[in-house]
């Protein structure tokens, strides 16, 4: 299994290699994260299961440095998505690569050893697994190696789980109602649980052995917590497969003209330009005045206005409807008609709140709302809350 998921995460890689281009300059850094999954899966069958003495001693020690570039990869590439784009190194993003740096020293006499030693200690390593971690190194021993290294790349996890929830806290408080946040069906949430679930079995080994040593590694709830963390690490290599929109630079159409309806023309327009989104892009800067102009547009309330459309939002906030259009699907991941939807609704619930629909029926409050056509707000509704607007009510106690 190890040897199909880095397989799998290497063609992966070279498909993001291939579609790259200006409005995914962030996936520079999944590319690499990706090798570097590969290489270790490599390494990791080459010693468990292939028993192969020419891989062990091409990829047992001398690719230590690699699994410690792991972390600050993840750190970047989240940086990257959440800054628009911007995938240049500053100054101090070098001190992140220090602990990689030192690992090279650690191996560098290991690598600098004939050939014909590496083949003998692949031997034994193959011969008795638990020398991989017995090995001596001249800095840092290959114990305290196994041991740190997952609380490394852990850190570097959370750090940015912790970065990507406060952008989405922030970006969405003003521009898209809080309920509206549905962290199941974004890919970067999805990528970042199954990486927590791929390291934390990891870590728990990792402290397992620390306190009962290497005979520990046998126990059979140590190689349960393997097998949940090997499960994670092929999900997490795969799991791009399903958002061709991070995989390819593309959006998923099928999905979006099969949701035209009657604003068709609208949304075809959305689509034509995402079939050109690969030549286009927005600067960090150019987004932030976007989102301030918009946020300052919403005090208004425009959305509840029935003829309110991009066409003439983009007139009134005098934003080209191409940049807004950009805004809205790939930095907010959102299409505008269901942003302006969310919007409605979000209003529609304050006004059963405060009282409203005491003295007025259901599709009054909708029209106030800005939908004209009952349909249309009840699936509206149903797809952002879940239930239907009577059953919404019912459970507020307010029938």
């Amino acid at each position: 299994m190890l040897l199909s998921i880095s397989n799998a995460a290497c063609i992966i890689s070279f498909v993001l290699l291939f579609f790259l281009n200006k409005t995914n300059r962030a996936n520079i850094y999944l590319i690499i994260f990706f090798l570097i999954n590969s290489i270790y899966g490599l390494g990791s069958h080459s010693i468990v299961y292939s028993k192969s003495p020419f891989l062990v001693a091409i990829l047992f020690i001398n690719t230590m440095p690699l699994y410690a570039l792991s972390g600050p990869i993840l750190y970047f590439y989240f940086r990257t998505i959440l800054n628009g784009g911007d995938a240049r190194l500053r100054a101090w993003d070098y001190l992140h690569f220090l602990p990689a740096f030192v690992l090279l020293l650690n191996v560098i006499p290991h690598i600098l050893t004939p050939f014909d030693y590496k083949m003998e200690m692949a031997e034994e390593v193959i011969r008795n697994t638990s020398k991989v971690i017995m090995i001596d190194q001249p800095l840092i021993s290959s114990k305290l190696n196994f041991a740190i290294r997952p609380f490394h790349i852990f850190i570097y996890i959370i750090v940015c789980a912790i970065m990507y929830f406060r952008h989405l806290k922030k970006q969405h408080e003003s521009l898209i109602p809080v309920f509206k946040i549905r962290w199941n069906r974004n890919w970067y949430f999805i990528f970042l649980l199954f990486l927590f679930f791929t390291f934390l079995p990891y870590l728990i080994i990792s402290i397992i052995y620390l306190l009962y040593g290497a005979v520990a590694l046998s126990n059979q709830f140590v190689i349960m917590t393997i097998n949940v963390s090997t499960a994670s690490f092929f999900f997490s290599n795969l799991s791009i497969l399903l958002f061709p929109k991070e995989l390819y630079g593309i959006p998923f159409l099928g999905k979006l003209i099969k949701n035209l309806g009657d604003e068709q023309s609208e949304m075809e327009n959305d689509i034509h330009f995402n079939k050109k989104a690969s030549s286009f892009f927005l600067a960090p800067k150019r987004l932030t005045e976007i989102s301030e102009a918009i946020i300052e547009y919403l005090l208004e309330n425009p959305c509840i206005r029935s003829g309110f459309n991009l066409s003439l939002m983009s007139l009134e906030i005098q934003i080209p409807k191409h940049q807004l259009t950009y805004f809205f699907n790939d930095h907010l991941k959102i299409t505008f008609n269901d942003w302006k939807n969310e919007i409605r609704i979000a209003h529609f619930i304050h006004l059963l709140k405060n009282g409203h629909a005491i003295n007025n029926t259901l599709e009054s409050l909708s029209q106030s709302s800005g939908f004209l056509s009952r349909s249309k707000f009840t699936n509206a509704f149903k797809k952002s809350q879940g239930k239907t607007p009577t059953s919404f009510i019912k459970d507020l106690n307010l029938d």
